[in-house]
């Protein structure tokens, strides 16, 4: 049995889809063949992909034309029919309908509600699809796929990568503030409030994630870096950080689940429009701060939160620790053992 994989990586959109992916073909069974097609070859060592089995649809350094074209030209890598996985917002109804006739079966990743497809599975993680509100949510999505679409909602699906998975802790001698805009977004946007938290009397250990997609250079970082007033981290120290840190201020994303699943309080803004949270009950999932984007910008009133967050920790700690909707790791297990 063969399965491919279709997905995009780029600054835009970052590492969250081909995460997601990657997290189910670690779960492979060895008899199992996969290939996962990019655009073109030329991404592997802009963003710094990971060893695996990779195909091209695009020569050189051309990329997206059309849905119609990209399905044509990923029809023409098929020779047997496999098992195929798009998640890619790039593509929808038109590119399913004529990869699904040279397909085995056709499953879609997606966030989005309104999104129409032509998939024989869609999987859609969005905790809100666990609320009384599933069944109107159930609607427009049934509405906008073909008749005989299997469906897997909820947070019971979220797909979580190996290295999110690993819990080694350490003792802080101090209060761990990590700040994380995801793989592609821009940091700068947390530079006051961290300015406002090294300036505090209370004692803070302040950490700020670089994403892998992230280019820029930031002068300011680099002076703070040599003050050794904060902690600049990239990719290999992400996780032994994550774990470690006591309180964690992110984007929504994929975050999201691998922060519930490693208990982390943390303060969550919607940075994108498939990140949206406000029709979620988040403290199911053991979060209890959801701000907006421009809330960001009020350096004064995340600084204070903080500071009552520190103050609060073991009660908010004890909230985090049991939540109602547990996150538990083995999204990708559960998908795999529907489809294969």
């Amino acid at each position: 049995m063969d399965l491919f994989f279709r997905v995009n990586v780029n600054e835009k959109i970052g590492f969250g889809h081909f995460r997601r992916i990657t997290s189910l073909i670690e779960n492979l069974p060895r008899r199992i063949n996969y290939k996962i097609i990019l655009d073109n070859k030329q991404q592997i060592n802009k963003y710094n992909l990971p060893n695996m089995n990779y195909g091209f649809l695009y020569k050189d350094n051309k990329s997206f034309l059309s849905e119609r074209e990209d399905a044509k030209l990923f029809c023409s890598l098929i020779k047997k029919k496999p098992i195929v996985f798009v998640d890619d917002y790039r593509l929808g109804k038109i590119w399913e309908k004529t990869v699904s006739t040279k397909s085995l079966k056709l499953i879609t990743i997606c966030d989005y509600i309104q999104k129409k497809h032509y998939s024989d599975l869609l999987i859609n993680t969005k905790p809100y699809l666990n609320n009384n509100k599933q069944n109107s949510y159930l609607e427009i999505i049934k509405k906008n796929n073909k008749k005989k679409c299997i469906f897997l909602l909820g947070h019971n699906f979220a797909l979580i990568p190996s290295d999110r998975r690993k819990r080694i802790t350490k003792k802080n001698s101090s209060f761990n503030v990590t700040f994380y805009n995801g793989g592609s977004g821009d940091p700068s946007i947390f530079f006051k409030v961290i300015e406002s938290l090294l300036r505090n009397k209370d004692k803070f250990k302040v950490n700020l994630i670089i994403g892998n997609l992230v280019k820029k250079k930031y002068s300011y970082l680099k002076t703070l870096n040599k003050k050794k007033k904060l902690n600049i981290i990239h990719k290999k120290k992400i996780q032994e950080t994550l774990v470690n840190t006591n309180l964690l201020i992110s984007s929504a994303g994929l975050m999201f689940y691998e922060a519930s699943y490693l208990k982390v309080p943390t303060i969550f803004f919607q940075l994108n429009q498939n990140q949206e949270l406000k029709n979620i009950d988040v403290t199911k999932f053991g979060h209890l701060f959801l701000l907006e984007r421009k809330d960001l910008s009020n350096t004064q009133k995340l600084s204070d939160l903080i500071i009552i967050i520190k103050k609060n920790y073991n009660k908010i700690k004890k909230i985090v620790n049991n939540p109602e909707n547990k996150i538990d790791g083995f999204g990708s297990k559960r998908i795999l053992n529907r489809i294969i």
